[in-house]
C-alpha cells in the first residue's frame, strides 16, 4: 500500500495549507463582494461569515478523514446516499 502522506511530516494534520489559504482569500472577497452588492447590511455578513467558518470548519474536519476509512465504507456511503434521495423524493411528493 502506497502511503500518501510523507513520514516526515511534523504535523498530523492533513491539510493543504496554499490551498485553504487560498480559499480563506476567496471567501474574504466574496464577503467583501456581498458587502457592496447588499448595500452594506451587516446583518447579511454576518450570517454568510458563519456560514462561511462553519464550511471551513468542516472542510478541515472531513480533510483529517484517511483515504482508507473512506474507500473501506464507501459502499455504506453510497447506500446512505440513495436512502437520502428516497427520502426527499418521498418528501415532494407529500
Amino acid at each position: 500500500m502506497i502511503n500518501i502522506y510523507p513520514s516526515n511530516n511534523k504535523s498530523n494534520l492533513f491539510i493543504d495549507k496554499y490551498l485553504f489559504i487560498l480559499i480563506i482569500l476567496v471567501s474574504f472577497i466574496g464577503l467583501i463582494v456581498l458587502f457592496s452588492a447588499s448595500q452594506g447590511n451587516i446583518n447579511m455578513i454576518i450570517k454568510q461569515s458563519l456560514f462561511v467558518f462553519f464550511g471551513l470548519l468542516l472542510m478541515f474536519l472531513v480533510a483529517q478523514v484517511e483515504p482508507d476509512y473512506l474507500n473501506a465504507y464507501s459502499i455504506f456511503f453510497a447506500f446512505g446516499k440513495v436512502l437520502k434521495n428516497f427520502a426527499i423524493k418521498r418528501v415532494k411528493k407529500i
